[in-house]
């Protein structure tokens, strides 16, 4: 997956051609702590609150992963989505 940074925002991807969209995965890049979320289909009204949460998934290598949260609607987050590649979970 291309996704260029300019270190504000994501400038460049080919997110919104890619099967992942079109299958409803999201995509991730984090920068200093920010989480810049690519959404195969943006909410109609802003969400007021968005939390990414860690869920039991043995797909996974880890055995887990993230799933991002909107009021009524969770997206799957899986670690070969995140760039740079996620940090294990820390318990």
């Amino acid at each position: 997956m291309k996704i260029d940074f300019d270190g504000s925002h994501i400038t460049d991807t080919d997110y919104f051609e890619s099967p992942d969209r079109e299958k409803g995965i999201a995509w991730c890049l984090v920068d200093h702590g920010v989480w810049h979320v690519l959404v195969p289909h943006p909410p109609i009204h802003p969400p007021s609150m968005v939390e990414a949460r860690p869920v039991t998934d043995r797909q996974e290598r880890d055995g887990w992963r993230w799933r991002v949260e909107l009021p009524g609607w969770h997206l799957p987050l899986f670690g070969r989505c995140i760039r740079p590649r996620r940090s294990p979970f820390a318990k």
